[in-house]
């Protein structure tokens, strides 16, 4: 039972370590020497089989070589530990950099995501996760085709393979695409798919993230009522979290939909606390996107000169950025 126990480790650290040409090939080595080591005592067992397995010369050298075995499997374990987290360190930090650069520099990531690709074609969580990236980045583009065609891969890839964490943000962006696309029904099943799976992580922020992204699709479809307890549930999720970032965009869209239901004095409030917290943060690209909803309020309620303004400063990140949705948005406010 245990000469078994130690062969099932090995072959588990062993399959674990394939994750590439490198490790495939210290995988190698380890297993020969398990042979080896296996082959010597059977061997040796042969030359002097005369007291059996229990005879004391026979016992002490079975023992010699499980000590040594049990070596090779601990050498193999932290190998394996080892190299897989370095591995996995450097595919979330790639991918983290490529989801950043998205809204900065569409190219840029793009380049970043290709990388992530290349190196990750042994790990089909983090390989799906770039293609859906990629799918992220000609969302913003505009380029809504390929966008479908990355996240239709991405999502069969990482479905296939329970890649729970990754599927969950890639079914967020799906949904965005069917949002903006304005098919509702599609976009809200992905977009419950993605709380659903948010859920069994027991990921608050993920959850928080999806009441807020839904809730457009409720303002599209004119149900704001609905749209306003998604946020407002959002908003106590972050703030029991203490996330910032959740509670300012939480007053984002509280903002944004007081406006369409002609609250203005609401639609400012909640416009102005998510611009205080934005600009503590730093975060340039949300800070335009409330300087844009704050546009479309100062026009109706006829501060047309700070409307321009406005609308001014959201078209000068807009051409920077090569954003060519946002472009729209602005030149129709």
């Amino acid at each position: 039972v245990r000469f078994l126990a130690m062969f099932l480790l090995l072959a588990y650290s062993t399959s674990w370590l394939m994750s590439s040409y490198f490790h495939g090939l210290i995988a190698i080595c380890i297993s020969s020497c398990f042979q080896i080591q296996v082959k010597c005592f059977f061997v040796y067992h042969k030359l002097y089989p005369t007291k059996g397995i229990s005879s004391p010369r026979n016992n002490f050298y079975f023992r010699n070589a499980l000590r040594k075995i049990t070596l090779i499997i601990s050498l193999a374990c932290f190998f394996c530990v080892v190299s897989k987290s370095q591995s996995n360190a450097d595919l979330e930090e790639m991918a983290a950099l490529a989801d950043e650069l998205i809204t900065k520099d569409f190219d840029a990531s793009l380049t970043e995501s290709a990388k992530g690709l290349s190196l990750a074609k042994n790990d089909p969580a983090y390989y799906g996760y770039f293609l859906g990236l990629k799918g992220k980045a000609h969302y913003f583009m505009g380029h809504y085709d390929s966008a479908a065609v990355y996240f239709s891969n991405a999502t069969a890839i990482l479905e296939k393979n329970k890649a729970q964490k990754q599927l969950a943000l890639i079914s967020n962006e799906y949904a965005k695409l069917y949002r903006k696309l304005r098919k509702h029904n599609e976009a809200l099943e992905w977009y419950g798919k993605a709380y659903r799976l948010f859920e069994s992580l027991k990921d608050q922020s993920g959850m928080g993230m999806i009441l807020n992204e839904s809730g457009v699709v409720y303002e599209y479809m004119q149900q704001y009522e609905k749209a306003i307890e998604n946020y407002n549930l959002s908003l106590i999720i972050a703030s029991n979290l203490k996330d910032t970032i959740g509670i300012a965009y939480a007053y984002n869209f509280l903002g944004g939909v007081y406006g369409l239901k002609k609250d203005f004095k609401q639609a400012t409030y909640y416009l102005n606390k998510s611009k205080i917290f934005f600009a503590a943060k730093k975060d340039s690209f949300a800070l335009t996107l409330v300087t844009l909803d704050r546009a479309r309020v100062e026009q109706q309620t006829n501060h047309m000169d700070e409307a321009l303004l406005s609308v001014d400063t959201v078209i000068q990140a807009a051409t920077k950025l090569s954003y060519p949705e946002l472009l729209k948005d602005a030149y129709f406010t």
